[in-house]
């Protein structure tokens, strides 16, 4: 059971407006505030203590979650979070990508308007580079 109520397209349309519209000056004093150095320096002086915190917790805890959410909030922004590896590998050819927008052309003739075959009439020529400056 959702709780969420329906909202008429009208009253989006309403709200959208409501918001920061394109080309509206930023309110002055608005945005995030940059963390200043006697800050910084502060909390990376207490970086120790609140490992030795963490230790004690770990090591003699009755139920400390205060004790460790503080810890924890004074480490996150010393202690980077661990990198992360994305690899993308695509074996697609463009001549395979047209054979199959072909091949469901022509097996669903009702969907053959919906498709717009891209597939060149004859070989694109190759492209002749000149370099620059070059004069003759």
């Amino acid at each position: 059971m959702s709780n969420k109520r329906q909202i008429s397209e009208e009253e989006k349309e309403r709200l959208r407006k409501q918001g920061f519209q394109k080309g509206m000056q930023k309110v002055p004093g608005s945005g995030l505030k940059a963390i200043p150095q006697e800050v910084k320096a502060a909390l990376a002086e207490r970086t120790m203590d609140a490992v030795a915190v963490l230790m004690d917790v770990m090591e003699n805890s009755k139920n400390d979650n205060a004790r460790v959410k503080a810890a924890a909030y004074f480490l996150d922004p010393f202690i980077s979070k661990a990198p992360q590896e994305v690899t993308v590998q695509h074996n697609h050819s463009i001549a395979d990508l047209l054979a199959q927008v072909n091949q469901a052309r022509l097996n669903d003739e009702r969907d053959a308007r919906k498709i717009i075959d891209i597939t060149p009439d004859t070989e694109t020529p190759a492209l002749r580079v000149t370099p620059l400056g070059d004069d003759e």
